[in-house]
């Protein structure tokens, strides 16, 4: 999937809009290819690919679009 990361959190969180409009949970160790969590993230585009757990879905394999 495709999106924009849209915030931050300092504990170590975020969440990502999905191109289809949707937000999905992200934790900073999803990170890849380089990424770092920091304020940069906020409004990149990212790929990413989604998984199901129990809190609901959450993004993985983030990395540069």
């Amino acid at each position: 999937m495709m999106g924009t990361v849209k915030t931050i959190r300092n504990a170590g969180f975020g969440f990502i809009r999905t191109d289809e409009r949707t937000e999905v949970f992200f934790h900073r160790t999803a990170l890849v290819g380089g990424l770092e969590f920091n304020e940069q993230l906020v409004e990149r585009r990212v790929r990413f690919e989604v998984i199901s757990t129990e809190r609901g879905p959450r993004a993985v394999a983030i990395r540069p679009e």
